[in-house]
C-alpha cells in the first residue's frame, strides 16, 4: 500500500490511489488464506492485470465504451473468462476491471496496478513465510 501511495505522490495522479481497493481485497486474501489457490502469485499478478487490460480494452470498441450499463457488466464479464480461460482467477481483480473502465490514465493505470500487485505478492512471501507454520507460496 505505501509503494501505491507512493505512486501517487510522484504521478500526482488520484485515479493510482482508486487500486488500493482491490489491491487491499487481495491483501485480506494474501494474509488470511494464503493457501487459497486465488491467493497464489499467477493469481493475483495474472487476474489484476487481465483484468486491467479488458477494461481499459473494452474502453476503446464503440458500442460499448458509450454505455456506462454496458461498459462496467462487459468489463467484469471478460475479466473473468479471461481469468478462467488462464488459470489466473483472483476475485479482487474484478475491481480491478471496473476501475480499469473509469479510470483517466489509459494505458498507463497497467503500471499502478502491476507494481501494486507484484509488491503485494512479494510482501506476502516475506511476511507469511516469518509466521510459523506458514508456507507462501503453495505454487507459483
Amino acid at each position: 500500500m505505501g509503494v501505491l501511495f507512493g505512486l501517487h505522490a510522484v504521478l500526482n495522479e488520484s485515479a493510482v490511489s482508486m487500486v488500493v481497493a482491490s489491491i487491499g481485497s487481495s491483501a485480506v486474501l494474501l494474509y488470511c488464506a494464503p493457501a487459497a489457490p486465488f491467493s497464489q502469485p499467477r493469481n493475483v499478478v495474472g487476474g489484476h492485470m487481465f483484468s486491467c487490460a479488458v477494461g481499459l480494452a473494452l474502453r476503446h470498441v464503440p458500442y460499448i465504451s458509450e454505455s456506462h450499463l454496458v461498459l462496467g457488466p462487459a468489463a467484469l464479464a471478460g475479466a473473468v473468462a479471461l481469468m478462467q480461460a488462464t488459470n489466473t482467477t483472483h476475485p479482487p481483480a474484478g475491481a480491478t476491471a471496473l476501475l480499469a473502465t473509469t479510470t483517466p490514465l489509459d494505458l498507463f493505470f497497467l503500471i499502478p496496478v502491476y507494481t501494486a500487485s507484484v509488491t503485494a505478492v512479494a510482501t506476502a512471501v516475506v511476511v507469511n513465510n516469518i509466521i510459523p507454520g506458514r508456507r507462501y507460496p503453495q505454487f507459483w
